[in-house]
């Protein structure tokens, strides 16, 4: 790597980046290191949903990935939410799933689905609902560059798909008022 930048650019290598290639390694390790686990596995320590159910959000489940297109930063925020049928996680396990997805060379579009799929085949709630909001460095720092740009996907499983008894509703009100000054 070092190699190339110094026949490309005529790049000048100094002695503390003798490292450098093995601390790149180790950094794409630690972002890849998703790969090693199984999200469902997360999610096997369960217990009795309260009765009656309520809905359960948790969001602001800040993450950082990597674009598989341009292994550029991928920088956001999850906002999960479900109504529970039997049982229910501790909302640790939330997060884990995300850190799980998001550990891996990702596209955002796949990692919202893949977030909503785990969590409603696993728990097998009412309704699940995912959506993730990020800043992708793709589309930055390169290309286009548009600084400012943040993209949002969503995933809608179960009664979250036809708003019964206002459920998709009531999810972005709860959303909205994590964003909402104490």
């Amino acid at each position: 790597m070092l190699a190339g930048l110094e026949e490309m650019y005529n790049f000048a290598r100094t002695p503390d980046m003798t490292a450098t290639p093995e601390r790149v390694a180790l950094m794409f390790a630690e972002l890849c290191s998703g790969y090693l686990q199984d999200p469902r596995e997360l999610l096997t320590v369960r217990m009795p949903a309260p009765r009656p159910s309520s809905m359960i959000v948790t969001g602001g489940i800040e993450f950082v990935s990597v674009c598989r297109h341009h292994f550029a930063i991928i920088e956001g925020c999850a906002y999960i939410g479900y109504l529970p049928k039997k049982e229910i996680v501790g909302l640790s396990k939330l997060g884990r799933v995300v850190d799980a997805f998001a550990n891996r060379l990702q596209v955002q579009e796949e990692m919202t689905v893949q977030i909503a799929d785990t969590i409603f085949d696993v728990l097998q709630p009412q309704g699940v609902i995912v959506v993730v909001s990020a800043k992708h460095d793709c589309m930055c720092m390169r290309g286009i560059q548009k600084k400012g740009s943040v993209t949002q996907t969503s995933a809608v499983r179960g009664i979250f798909l036809t708003n019964d008894f206002g459920c998709k509703d009531e999810f972005f009100s709860l959303v909205k008022l994590q964003h909402e000054p104490q």
